[in-house]
């Protein structure tokens, strides 16, 4: 409490240095901007709000454990120390920001001023922008592919991956049985699946494809119609999170169907932009189009585009007061009777998962905001930049404050200046404000039934945020800049750069980690499956409750080989390989070879992420020394 008291003091501390230095170079009358009110608030609210920010970023960025700033504060008062001398240190330099601009606007450091309109206006700086920027972004571009690509030629399936991976092997009626019996997800993934089995073949690197190629037609994408709309700098950001994000890394290439949801999403997204910029009818189709494409990739997919739609519908309303009512409801039948087809599917999954669902802990909202902002370590610079970007934009178009003579004034806000990036930012922001709130609803009504990774579709939506909202403000200080310093858009496309520089560092850090994770499981998935080689029919799998093994990897890797789940004195074979999360005992093994029975001991092995203990168990003589046991 002391801590928040202390940070929000602080900035009056930044308002009394700025008023005495205004009073000793304006006269002793204050004349020119001491008076205002809305002043005092703007420059107290942006003090604050960098007050906030930035000891967020910089602690979070130094950090070495999964604690959260908050809960560091509570326990340990050095911790809050240090988060005060930060906090002091960024008011300071604040504080001399805004001196520097109320020297500059009495005349001052016009050198630097016209270094950066020369700057601005050179030839250099226009080739930059021009020809250098470009060939710079696909280069990068074609690094993101190739990081993604260099993580796919591996034998490795996890749990949920095998269970994809088993139901693209069935006939288009199958996969629609196994939607009904077993699983609780729309079939679109499933078919996507399926057709690139049956044009390239039924291998884990086709499967890893099948995921890899939304993100490539995300990327593509975002390098023609979206930097068309918001420019390259801007779409800059979707390359390296969706490129090099924790959470991207790691959904564009696993084998289920969240890569092609995010890509849906973010179709949606842009088309909704579209909609509220133009209308037209092929803006309303493709945002249709696309919201149906999500909602027959995942259920939380679903929830995303519905409440896009609604809030898009809102937003046009407004803008256009009413005039298009019309198009606004027949998207919404469309989409509702394209989605008619999987209603039943969705009222079973919803009766399953309300008798019983594998989950018992609600998530916490750290850990959904964390997939949303594009996963770990970049959150730290999404998440706050984000907020940044919203409240600016909100705050400018708004019309919040004022300037005239008398300095800045504080008046009523309006949307009548928004523009269309404006009103897309807050279609965004209900969005996931939405879907989270629908989320945590939903669990605690039904039952627990939000895994982190459901909601990464959502992380599109703020990824597309990220864009919209920086191109817009690339707009505001162009304007701003035309009307006093020109190298205002020049300053803040170099600090777009030095992020993305940062979040560049971040993004080959995740690509290490998640490199090391997938090297290592392959090396040792395929020791395994080597070690197994191709076994006869009559040989029996059996898994000790080893994770997944029972359930979904075996069935995938040995689909000839019957699967046995309990310990080996359930193997009604003579000869069968045993699977077991602890070594068997002495006692054990002694047994077995009492009762005639050769066993291999191969120590621990690995599938996936799965370590088990490793036996091939055989009777020395024919079948009879089964029943013995």
């Amino acid at each position: 409490m002391f801590t928040i008291i202390i940070t929000l003091l602080l900035p009056l501390v930044s308002l009394g240095i700025w008023r005495q230095y205004v009073l000793k170079n304006n006269g002793s009358t204050g004349k020119a901007v001491t008076g205002s009110k809305g002043g005092y608030v703007l420059r107290y609210a942006s003090c604050l709000m960098i007050m906030f920010f930035g000891p967020w970023v910089l602690l979070s960025l130094t950090g070495n454990d999964d604690n959260t700033i908050w809960r560091k504060l509570i326990e340990s008062r050095e911790y809050a120390v240090k988060v005060l001398i930060l906090e002091i240190c960024i008011m300071l330099a604040y504080t001399i920001c805004e001196l520097f601009v109320e020297e500059a606007k009495a005349g001052k450091h016009e050198k630097i001023r016209k270094v950066f309109g020369k700057i601005a206006d050179s030839k250099v700086w226009k080739i930059i922008c021009r020809y250098i920027a470009p060939a710079v972004m696909l280069a990068a571009t074609a690094f993101m592919v190739y990081l993604n690509f260099s993580m796919m030629s591996d034998r490795v399936l996890w749990g949920d991956e095998a269970f994809s991976a088993n139901t693209a092997h069935k006939s288009v009626g199958g996969i629609l049985q196994v939607m009904y019996y077993w699983d609780n997800h729309p079939p679109l993934y499933y078919y996507w699946l399926k057709l690139f089995g049956t044009l390239f073949g039924f291998s884990v690197p086709v499967f890893h494809l099948a995921s890899l190629v939304p993100f490539v037609i995300g990327l593509v994408l975002a390098l023609t119609v979206v930097r068309k709309r918001f420019g390259m700098l801007p779409v800059a950001f979707f390359v390296m999170i969706s490129g090099l994000g924790q959470a991207c890394l790691e959904y564009n290439l696993e084998v289920r169907m969240y890569a092609l949801a995010f890509l849906c999403v973010m179709g949606c997204f842009y088309c909704s932009y579209r909609v509220i910029a133009d209308g037209s009818r092929k803006t309303w189709v493709g945002m249709v189009l696309w919201a149906l494409a999500a909602a027959y990739s995942h259920y939380y997919a679903l929830v995303a585009v519905g409440i896009m739609m609604f809030f898009t519908g809102v937003a046009v309303w407004i803008k256009y007061r009413g005039k298009t009512w019309k198009k606004g409801v027949l998207a919404i039948v469309a989409f509702f009777i394209g989605y008619v087809p999987w209603l039943y599917f969705l009222y079973a999954g919803l009766r399953t998962v309300s008798g019983g669902w594998w989950m018992t802990e609600i998530l916490g909202l750290d850990k959904s905001l964390e997939i949303v902002m594009s996963g770990r370590r970049m959150n730290v610079i999404v998440f706050p930049l984000l907020l940044v970007l919203l409240i600016v934009t909100l705050v400018a178009d708004s019309s919040l404050f004022s300037t005239g003579e008398e300095g800045i004034r504080l008046q009523k806000p309006s949307v009548k200046r928004w523009s269309d990036k404006t009103y897309a930012m807050v279609v965004g922001a209900c969005t996931i404000l939405g879907t989270l709130a629908f989320a945590y609803l939903l669990s605690v009504v039904m039952a627990p039934m939000l895994a982190q990774r459901y909601l990464y579709p959502l992380s599109a939506v703020a990824i597309m945020m990220l864009v919209i909202g920086s191109s817009r403000l690339l707009e505001q200080v162009t304007e701003l800049g035309n009307r006093s310093w020109k190298g205002l858009e020049l300053s803040a496309r170099l600090l777009f750069v030095l992020l993305l520089l940062v979040m560049f560092g971040m993004g080959i850090q995740n690509y290490r980690e998640c490199y090391d994770s997938y090297e290592q499981q392959k090396v040792e998935t395929d020791k395994t499956l080597d070690l197994i080689g191709t076994p006869e029919e009559d040989v029996q799998m059996v898994t000790n409750g080893v994770k997944h093994l029972g359930w979904t990897v075996l069935y995938y890797y040995y689909p000839d080989n019957e699967i046995v789940n309990g310990d080996y004195n359930q193997a009604e074979s003579d000869r069968f390989w045993y699977f077991t999360p602890d070594a068997m005992s002495d006692e054990a093994v002694a047994g077995l070879q009492q009762d005639g029975y050769r066993v291999t001991d191969y120590g621990q092995m690995q599938l996936a992420q799965y370590p088990f203990y490793l036996y091939y168990i055989e009777a020395v003589q024919p079948a009879p020394f089964v029943k013995l046991r």
